[in-house]
């Protein structure tokens, strides 16, 4: 639908694509987190500006994959956050710690904690 949208005059927008992410992030296999990505650059190809919440939606992508590195991708984009000029949540550390107690990592997921 979002490649639709330019058909009927409409051009897609961050809440656009933070929707297509959203969807993206209730599947766990680990081809979606590279769609992600991929909407991602798009994104940035279209100068379509991101929000915190398309970084709080892109983790959860990562983290819900079931990639092995989902977790650890998840946590790297919370590191990278303020270096974009967001500043970290609650929801981005909460989607970090259930990344890493999906994969049954608590110690990683405690450790965030503090």
């Amino acid at each position: 639908l979002l490649r639709l949208m330019s058909d009927y005059g409409v051009e897609p927008d961050e809440i656009s694509y933070n929707s297509l992410l959203h969807a993206m992030s209730k599947e766990s296999d680990p081809w979606w987190s590279t769609q992600a990505d991929n909407i991602i650059r798009e994104m940035r190809e279209k100068k379509i500006p991101m929000s915190l919440i398309t970084y709080n939606v892109l983790m959860s992508v990562r983290g819900r994959s079931m990639a092995k590195d989902g977790a650890a991708r998840a946590e790297e984009l919370l590191r990278n956050m303020e270096n974009e000029g967001f500043s970290r949540n609650e929801i981005s550390y909460n989607i970090c710690i259930d990344a890493y107690a999906r994969r049954g990592n608590h110690v990683k997921a405690e450790s965030l904690l503090s």
